[in-house]
């Protein structure tokens, strides 16, 4: 009896361990961000448009925004997903209008319509902040 309690106990203790290790997606690191922009007009043109795109400050590394559908945008870090902390790893859209992003640093590419991880080294997709878009402009948090 007292042998399988042992190994009844061990196997407790293997799978709190193993539970309690930190995912990838947490090194990544968190800032603050809340935004309002409007999508088609001034400095924002770019976005008017299904499949526009377009790049601003704010997040870890800048924010790539793109209009995956008329009322649907991603938001996206530009810190690559590979070294979120190094200058160097930020994502770059890769031609106007395009749909891909690549990291020129490790050459992680990356799809703009979902975010994942199409090619490259990076561990996961690009990190994605909640947005809302009523029809004239777009809020972005976190």
């Amino acid at each position: 009896m007292k042998r399988v309690l042992l190994k009844l106990n061990l196997l407790l203790t293997i799978l709190i361990i193993s539970s309690c290790s930190k995912d990838e997606s947490d090194k990544f690191p968190n800032v603050s961000i809340n935004l309002t922009i409007y999508p088609g007009t001034g400095s924002y043109y770019a976005l008017g448009a299904v499949g526009g795109s377009m790049t601003l400050n704010g997040g870890v590394n800048g924010l790539i925004i793109y209009r995956r559908s008329t009322n649907e945008f991603m938001v996206y870090d530009r810190a690559c997903t590979y070294d979120p902390t190094n200058p160097c790893e930020q994502i770059e859209i890769e031609n106007e209008g395009g749909f891909t992003a690549k990291d020129e640093c490790c050459g992680s590419i990356f799809l703009l319509s979902t975010g994942e991880n199409w090619d490259g080294p990076a561990p996961y997709g690009l990190k994605r902040y909640p947005s809302y878009y009523d029809g004239t402009s777009l809020t972005i948090w976190n």
